[in-house]
């Protein structure tokens, strides 16, 4: 995707070459070659009065070459045509034939034609019109292979005497796309990008794809089309310096034909045939059933990734501690710390659905994008390693203690606890989860709950397993003094996460940010202490008093720091976009190793220092001249974010390998690689 001044240098560029060396013979010959041979015919042998004819302006290219749509792409310049016609004629508008994509050098896309094109209009003659008619056309294009050479041409024909083209005129209006209302298209804009949706459109097996037809002056990039539940969702971005539209008209088909779409509202559901080789990354073809049981395998994998190994732990202790209780107890906390898994990702798929509604772009894990997220979560963590080190406990009053108190850590603990390991499983993708997670966000409603549903199921179902086998539990030591020293050692590994959190608002926010989330921590322990000493059950009214006294001092003094001391990131202006960064990359003839990353995903931490960071990988690429890129996401990044879902991807990581021949497809790694996976992939490009 090019930049707005890219495009118009390249645009200006290609004006003047039009203006400076335009040929002028009938066919257009460049150092010897004939590159395009015009000619105007039409679909009739003869003129009758009213009735409406065919006038067609049939360019033929050199083999190699092509001349470009009405609007080229990337780069390139339309063909135009002027016609010259008798009193009383009128005309219509110039069809097009649905043309091929090229991709160029850089990333760039063209839509061409090559070999042959027919570009035609409908002539209608006056009703009082008799005798041949002369039509006059002046033509301009531009041709190109590894240059560029603009052509011109004046031309006529007498309608009456020269022999009709009627079968070649047939030929191409099959290709022309229909033009109806009869499909509904809704469309939604922003100040970045264009979308439209077409329900209905449910095939996963065609290749589909969009040429834009901006109005003049919007610059546009590539078109991103994914199939959903319901139909076919397309994302036209608005490049830096266009003003905002409503809708662009486009044509839109699959290799069995095209139709067009745009401002009138949508087209009719008969496609005509038509020939491309476009193939346009599409989303994943997932249906519902699969994507439940892949959600619920993904579920089930996350309880062994390294962000969820801590609370595993804790939870391993809680069913340490119940060891020996009734069956009923067990199953029941078992229920609680399963509802807090749902009710995270339940939670979430809420959230999700509620930005979707306003028209907000949606992925996963997106709440670690944003650092007060991260600092709240700091918090908590903390609060929870404190009462894991005996700083503090938490009692509850009156008849919810008895509740509560023969429950171990009680239900709401829990409950607790099964949110808390969401939380931290939510920044890393498992295997089965990427491509599932990308379904389930462009599903409606309540596919996209009830995948997120089985993805709790599925985390949730070995704890679950457990407690309806209490059985199983005689295998786990018995309870004694060893379990609060167990409790403790838990406390630390808990500010061991908490040290993670810090780094990474840290990397979002910079130092100060590191600084005052480290007074905010101290300010909270002091909370934590005071709580725990002065405000036990057994405290006198006194103590309790002085207690809830500076409590209340260090709840100001935090509002104080949040309010006075809050850290604001610095805007770096002349960093470049990952898109500029990627284009510059490809434009290298190098193999091209992506890494679509954030600081808060522990498994893109795992991912680089055992895969990518290995002595054996770091070796292959120097060895290949392999360039390596990398697409930081912590912050969130529209640009990424689309390439994500251009992928199927709802979040990170994403490993994507370029081969140095730019005309195939990038290479997809799965979300946990290894130096093999790495190697294999340098292997088969």
């Amino acid at each position: 995707m090019l930049s707005n001044g890219v495009q118009r240098f390249r645009w200006f560029l290609l004006l003047g070459c039009l203006l400076i060396f335009s040929l002028t013979a009938r066919a257009q010959v460049y150092q010897g070659k004939t590159l395009v041979e015009p000619s105007l015919i039409v679909d009739t042998a003869e003129v009758a009065a009213g009735k409406s004819f065919r006038v067609g302006l049939l360019l033929k290219m050199a083999e190699g070459w092509h001349t470009y749509w009405k609007f080229p792409g990337d780069s390139g310049l339309p063909t135009k045509i002027a016609w010259t016609l008798p009193r009383g004629f009128t005309v219509g508008d110039l069809e097009w034939p649905v043309p091929e994509v090229e991709e160029e050098d850089g990333g760039l896309q063209v839509y061409v034609y090559k070999r042959e094109v027919l570009l035609f209009v409908t002539v209608t003659p006056p009703q009082d019109f008799a005798g041949p008619a002369m039509i006059g056309a002046k033509a301009t294009w531009l041709v190109c292979e590894k240059l560029c050479v603009p052509g011109k041409a004046e031309l006529t024909v007498k309608v009456g005497e020269a022999a009709s083209e009627a079968t070649l005129f047939e030929k191409y209006a099959k290709r022309v796309p229909e033009k109806s209302a009869n499909l509904k298209v809704e469309w939604k804009s922003t100040e970045k990008e264009v979308s439209f949706f077409l329900p209905g459109w449910l095939d996963h097996e065609q290749e589909i794809f969009f040429f834009p037809n901006p109005p003049e002056g919007v610059l546009v990039g590539h078109p991103i089309l994914k199939w959903t539940g319901e139909g076919l969702t397309g994302t036209i971005p608005l490049l830096d310096g266009s003003a905002k539209v409503v809708s662009i008209d486009g044509v839109l088909g699959t290799a069995d034909g095209g139709m067009e779409i745009g401002a009138a509202g949508g087209s009719s559901n008969e496609t005509n045939r038509t020939n491309t080789s476009y193939k346009s990354p599409q989303a994943t073809s997932l249906t519902l059933l699969p994507a439940l049981l892949f959600g619920f395998i993904g579920g089930l994998i996350l309880n062994l990734m390294p962000c969820v190994l801590p609370v595993i732990s804790l939870k391993m202790f809680s069913f340490v501690k119940q060891a020996g209780e009734s069956r009923q107890r067990i199953w029941r906390t078992g229920l609680a710390f399963s509802a807090g898994m749902f009710a995270w990702f339940l939670g979430i798929g809420v959230v999700l659905l509620v930005l979707r509604s306003a028209g907000r772009e949606i992925s996963w894990a997106q709440q670690f994008q944003n650092p007060w997220f991260n600092i709240g979560i700091s918090v908590v963590i903390f609060l929870f390693a404190l009462n894991m080190l005996g700083v503090y406990e938490i009692t509850l009053p009156g008849s919810a203690t008895t509740k509560l108190a023969d429950t171990g850590d009680g239900y709401g603990g829990a409950f607790f606890q099964g949110v808390f390991a969401t939380i931290l499983g939510t920044p890393c993708t498992a295997p089965y989860l990427g491509t599932t997670l990308a379904f389930a966000l462009t599903q409606p409603p309540a596919a996209l709950l009830a995948v997120f549903a089985a993805i709790a199921f599925g985390m949730s179902a070995p704890y679950l397993l457990l407690c309806a086998n209490p059985g199983w539990m005689r295998y786990l030591p018995k309870p004694g003094l060893w379990m609060v020293r167990l409790k403790e050692f838990m406390g630390f590994l808990l500010l061991a996460t908490l040290l993670w959190f810090v780094w990474i608002v840290g990397r979002q926010l910079g130092v100060d940010a590191v600084v005052f989330l480290g007074a905010l921590l101290l300010l909270c322990g002091l909370g934590s202490w005071i709580y725990g000493v002065f405000l036990t059950p057994v405290a006198s009214a006194g103590t309790k008093r002085f207690g809830y006294i500076a409590l209340l001092l260090v709840v100001g003094l935090i509002g104080v720091t949040l309010v006075k001391f809050r850290p604001v990131k610095e805007v770096v202006v002349s960093e470049k976009s990952f898109t500029i960064r990627l284009e510059a990359a490809l434009a290298t003839d190098r193999v091209v190793f992506v890494d679509f990353t954030a600081d808060w995903c522990l498994s893109c931490k795992v991912n680089k220092r055992v895969a990518i960071d290995s002595a054996s990988v770091q070796a292959a690429f120097r060895e290949k001249n392999v360039l390596f890129l990398e697409g930081d996401w912590t912050n969130g990044d529209p640009e990424i974010t689309k390439v994500l879902k251009q992928y199927g991807r709802a979040g990170v990581p994403l490993y994507l390998v370029y081969p140095r021949d730019r005309k195939m497809p990038a290479l997809v790694l799965p979300e946990i690689i290894t130096p093999t996976i790495v190697l294999d992939s340098l292997r088969k490009i």
